[in-house]
């Protein structure tokens, strides 16, 4: 059964209160945002300035990657957006609000668009929902994030069957053919799957020509260890693919040591979601100054 995400409301409030102070956004683009070159790195295609990115789940409805970019992230995921508004399980504004904002204010960040299908489309009509935020989306942003893990969601959760994943994906691999730029597109999984789950997961990945994983969402068993759940994913992913298949480590990191741990354990890039608005953009200049140094070392 679905259920409400707790922590939208008060993040939420949180990142637009920093968001709204006056020449914030020039503060910290003075302050923190800096080139590490021993930190560029291509990925899928596309040069990122640096490894590290914003997370989905806190620019839910695409009002701030702009400002959050000057932070210094070397890219920024907003959503999950869905094609209709909602209030529950996963509050957002719909995909009319974030194509209007992308076409109002260009970004000057790398974009990814999480996407996914609205609560209430049943499982045989979710593919349509995928579709319709793809196309829209599409000619905005450098790459997108297929969200069907969400554990506030279970119509949601249960795409990861591989025949209900297939489904979606395949038409999104399919329409992505008729369009002149390529996209790179990742799925995003739950740190629960049992290996045999996610051995069905690599497998159709590999086959199919599905970019990247992003390990992981969050957890439905709310009193564990997120970062361990996610890390050890980022390993066994790895592991099963030799390497072959980029994955997006994201989920528990809260410190710079977490970030370079989770990269070594075989993610291309990372993504740290509440610890940015919990302990704001210092947390990015020093986990990129972390990682700088760590690469000289």
């Amino acid at each position: 059964m679905s259920k409400r995400r707790p922590s939208y409301n008060k993040y939420h409030v949180l990142l637009k209160s920093m968001m709204s102070i006056p020449f914030f956004a020039m503060f910290i683009k003075l302050f923190f945002k800096r080139k590490y070159p021993s930190l560029v790195k291509e990925v899928c295609g596309i040069e990122f300035p640096n490894p590290l990115g914003l997370g989905g789940g806190v620019d839910v409805d695409c009002e701030f990657y702009n400002k959050i970019g000057n932070a210094g992230f070397g890219f920024v995921e907003f959503g999950s957006v869905t094609p209709l508004p909602q209030e529950d399980p996963m509050p957002n504004k719909g995909i009319r609000h974030a194509v209007e904002r992308l076409r109002d204010e260009a970004p000057n960040v790398i974009i990814g668009a999480n996407i996914c299908k609205n609560a209430k489309t049943s499982k045989e009509n979710a593919p349509k929902d995928y579709e319709k935020c793809f196309a829209l989306l599409y000619d905005f942003v450098d790459m997108f994030i297929v969200n069907i893990s969400s554990p506030y969601s279970e119509s949601v959760y249960e795409l990861q069957d591989v025949e209900l994943l297939s489904e979606v994906v395949d038409r999104l691999l399919g329409m992505r053919m008729y369009f002149d730029l390529y996209r790179p597109i990742f799925v995003k999984i739950s740190p629960d799957l049992t290996h045999s789950q996610v051995d069905e997961i690599l497998d159709y990945c590999m086959r199919s020509g599905i970019d990247g994983i992003v390990a992981c969402n969050l957890s439905k068993d709310t009193g564990s260890d997120l970062f361990e759940k996610n890390i050890a994913m980022v390993r066994y992913i790895k592991e099963k693919t030799k390497g072959l298949l980029p994955i997006i480590g994201s989920g528990g990191i809260r410190t710079p040591e977490q970030a370079k741990q989770m990269l070594d354990a075989g993610a291309s890039l990372v993504e740290i979601c509440t610890a940015f608005v919990t302990k704001g953009p210092s947390l990015v200049r020093k986990t990129l100054k972390y990682l700088d140094n760590q690469s000289h070392s």
